[in-house]
This record gives structure tokens, C-alpha cells and sequence, in this order.
């Protein structure tokens, strides 16, 4: 399974490119800190690309740092401003 860095290491806000997902695939997001175990303010928004438009459907964080995500789907990634580097990545 390759992973993938969505959202660079770094302590500003920052959102991925469309992530997609086909029909059939599962992928799992992942938070991680640059340096030690990932801290409280760090936090990164999932959001799902609808026609309606964008819809927050979970977070990233020290206490749930991987999310699974089933296709067919198409969502972006948001890492909040932290005091502590961190980044996120995608294993398909």
C-alpha cells in the first residue's frame, strides 16, 4: 500500500488537493507529528465534495489520528494552525 503526504509537515493552515477515492477502494488518513506523538491542538478537518457542497464528516487528532474512507468519494483534507509541526497522509 503506498503512502502518500496530503498535507505537508508544517505549524500553518493548510488544506490537500481533491483527494479521490474510487468505488470499491478504501484508504486511511493519517495525522502524524513531526517530531514526538501528536498533540492536542493538532487537528485536521475531512470534508466530502457534494453537490450541495462541502461537508465536514469527521477530524484528525492526538485521540483519533487515523480515519478510514470508502469510495466512491471525493473530500479534501484541512490541518489547523498548531504550535507543533505535523502532517497528514494517505495509504491506499
Amino acid at each position: 500500500m503506498p503512502q502518500t503526504v496530503i498535507v505537508a509537515s508544517g505549524t500553518t493552515e493548510a488544506t490537500s488537493a481533491q483527494q479521490v477515492v474510487a468505488a470499491g477502494v478504501s484508504a486511511t488518513l493519517v495525522i502524524y507529528a513531526a517530531t514526538g506523538a501528536v498533540q492536542p491542538d493538532q487537528t485536521a478537518e475531512i470534508t466530502y465534495d457534494t453537490p450541495a457542497g462541502d461537508v465536514c464528516i469527521g477530524y484528525l487528532s492526538n485521540s483519533q489520528p487515523a480515519v478510514q474512507i470508502s469510495g466512491p468519494c471525493t473530500f479534501l483534507v484541512k490541518k489547523q494552525p498548531s504550535a507543533a509541526a505535523c502532517a497528514v497522509l494517505i495509504d491506499t
